[in-house]
Order: structure tokens, then sequence, then C-alpha cells
């Protein structure tokens, strides 16, 4: 009897063991779950090799530059290096966000510089790349790394000083929704326009304050774009054929500080009912439009924003029928008349700048 007493003893105890080891197993996993698990030793590599690269090239002190970007530590988790965002364990934990943004402040005096993006190959998952204030004035990716980034969403290159349209538009992914080039040096040409009109998932495209001439007809192919902005270039040409063959999709539109000439017509914007923000004006003496009486917009402006735009003597028809305006600012222009009373009986904070009639039609 009692050799039976002990046999299940220890079985009971092989339970209990058992049962322990479970929950141990248990917790780790749970752990991992919540993301408690470092880094990917490629990527944490990686991202010090391209410490390395960027030091090298602005030519500054170890100190000065990501400084939470440390080899002293072997087994530091890079996840939670500043200016890095990683995916939680259940991905994975890759790199999937990296603000490399003004890495230098901007009292400090830097010489234009490259960048190879096949640096970024440690970072097969990621989506967010800023690289935005860094003077960069040249990609170059002899791998063809960043056209193979599959999951890039996100890529801001604004405010550096590229010149090349057509090598910059070669490494752009497919892949990419919001695409910044704004405050760089890029001119007109075909293949540059052409590559960024290949780009069909863009909802944002930010190409202000650049040096283009020549109207991106092409566009009208990204039949996803959301927000488009080409302000402060010189683009010229017809507006009553560029603006009608726009995305329909198109929520903001700024054209403003452009070389337009001619005529506009508001019913060209009829495609566009999604619309909530246009910003248009010339550099190059002023743009005329057609009273169009008959005309009833599909759309609700939120912001208005017109420079150097001959309106005629009356305030044109279709602005009675925006009654969702927050911000009005016309300058330049021959407004005459009294804007209509529902854009101050709203509650809305509404604005209205201008040089012309419109402070006196406001008092």
């Amino acid at each position: 009897m009692r050799t039976y007493e002990r046999y299940w003893w220890w079985v009971k105890k092989k339970k209990q063991m058992a049962l322990v080891l479970f929950m141990i197993v248990t917790l780790m996993l749970q752990l991992q779950m919540k993301g408690c698990v470092g880094c990917l030793e490629t990527e944490r590599m990686g991202l010090l090799q391209l410490k390395s690269y960027l030091k090298n090239g602005f030519k500054v002190e170890e100190e000065s530059m990501l400084k939470s970007w440390s080899h002293d530590d072997p087994i530091s988790d890079c996840c939670h290096w500043k200016r890095v965002k990683c995916s939680d364990a259940t991905t994975g934990g890759y790199v999937v966000h990296l603000s490399l943004d003004e890495l230098i402040p901007a009292s400090y005096e830097l010489e234009n510089q490259s960048l190879n993006l096949s640096l970024f190959h440690s970072f097969p998952r990621l989506q967010n790349l800023k690289l935005s204030f860094n003077k960069f004035s040249d990609l170059f990716d002899p791998i063809n790394v960043l056209t193979g980034m599959t999951m890039l969403q996100e890529l801001d290159l604004s405010n550096n000083g590229f010149t090349d349209f057509d090598k910059l538009g070669v490494t752009l992914p497919s892949s990419l929704h919001v695409l910044n080039l704004a405050n760089n040096q890029l001119p007109s040409t075909p293949k540059g326009y052409l590559k960024i009109c290949a780009l069909m998932n863009l909802r944002e495209l930010d190409l202000s304050s650049n040096a283009l001439t020549n109207t991106p007809y092409c566009l009208a192919n990204l039949s996803r774009l959301r927000t488009l902005d080409l302000s402060e270039n010189k683009i010229s040409g017809d507006l009553s054929s560029f603006v009608p063959g726009l995305p329909s999709t198109l929520e903001y539109l700024s054209l403003f500080d452009n070389d337009f000439n001619g005529s506009f017509w508001f019913s060209s914007l009829a495609n566009h009912t999604r619309l909530t923000v246009f910003k248009l004006s010339t550099k190059l003496g002023t743009i005329q439009t057609q009273a169009e009486s008959s005309w009833l917009p599909p759309f609700q402006l939120k912001i208005l924003k017109l420079k150097k735009f001959n309106l005629g003597s009356t305030i044109p028809t279709f602005l009675a029928h925006q009654h969702d305006l927050r911000s009005i600012h016309i300058t330049y222009s021959q407004l005459k008349g009294a804007f209509p009373d529902i854009w101050f009986t709203s509650r809305r904070h509404r604005d209205c700048f201008s040089t012309s009639k419109c402070s006196e039609a406001l008092q």
C-alpha cells in the first residue's frame, strides 16, 4: 500500500512541476508579446553603420549626433534609441520608423552631402523615413535598396539641396503614400515627372518651393491623391486645361505663387467634389476670371486663398454657396461688394485679408 501511495505522490509532484514549467513558458511568451525583447541584431548593426557614415559625412564629433546610438553596450535595445521606432514583438520587432531629420543644428555650416541608400538595406520593414533639413544634394543606390522597400509608405526629403529630378525619381518605391520633396531645387524634366506619376499609391505629394516650370499633366494618373502642393514654383501654362484633369480625389490643392497667366474658371473644379482647401495665385500679371452665374459648386471649401485675381466688379456667385469657410485670403484683386451674410452669422471663425475692396466690405 505504501508503494502505491508513493507512486501517486510522485505523479502528483510531476504534474505540479509540469504546471509550473507551463506557467513559466507562458509568462515568457506573454512578455515577448508585450514587446519585452530587444531589436534585431542585424538592424542594430545597420543603425550603427548608418551613424558612422553620417558622422563621417557631416564631419562632426561622436557626441554631437545620434548620441543614444551607442557601441558601448552590446545588448543595448535599439528600439529605445532616439529617432527610432520599432514594431511590437508580435510582428518581429522590426525598425519601422527612422526620423533622421535635421541631424545637425541649423546654425552649423554644412556642405552639400551625398547619401548612400544601400545603408538602409538592414531595414526591410521600414515604413516611415524622414531625411529633411540635412543638405543632401545627391542620392546613390548601387544595389537598388530603396526601390525594393515594399513597405515604405512615407518619405520626407524636404529642405535639402536636390537638383537632379531624373535621378531622384529612379530611387522612389511604388509603395509610397506620402512624398515630401518641398524646398529643394528640382527642375521640370519629363523623366522626373513620369517617375512621380508612376507612384500610383500616393495620397500626398508636396513639390512646393522648387524650380518646376512645366505643367505636370501626368499627375492625372494618381487616382488616390488627396493632397497636392505645387506652390512657389515657376509653373506656367493653361490653367483651364490643367486643373480639370487633376485627380478628382483631391481635398487640398495649392497652386499658389506660380507663373500662370490667362483666365481661370471656377467651374474647372467641378470634378473635385471633396475639395476643402484651394490656393491659387500668379507672380506674373493678373489671373482673369469669368462670371459663372449658373454654376453651383459640388464642394464646400474650408480655406480659400487667392492673389492677383481679377474677380470682376462683384463677388463670384459660387462663393455665396460656400457655407463652411474658415479662412478667406483674397489679395490684389478687384473685389467689390458685400460678402454673403452666412459667412458672418456662423459661429465658425472667419478671416478675410485683402488689399482690395474686401476690407471695406467688412466694415
